[in-house]
């Protein structure tokens, strides 16, 4: 994953894109409640995890129940 974060943020610089770190956050998908994400990094500074993540209107849940979203 932290792979991952690198590529974008390289891309980011290359075309002088900024990403608001502060609103960015990482959601670990999983039915195991021992799994853990670890720490992302984009540019150096640690994203936040959340239990819940909203894109595009659409809110999703660690285990993907579709609860929060329903409700």
């Amino acid at each position: 994953m932290q792979q991952a974060a690198d590529r974008l943020n390289a891309w980011a610089e290359d075309w002088c894109v900024s990403i608001n770190k502060e609103k960015s956050s990482t959601t670990l998908s999983t039915l195991s409640p021992k799994q853990k994400a670890g720490t992302i990094r984009l540019g150096g500074t640690p994203l936040r995890e959340d239990e819940e993540a909203t894109y595009l209107g659409v809110t999703f849940d660690r285990r993907q129940t579709w609860k929060p979203h329903i409700a």
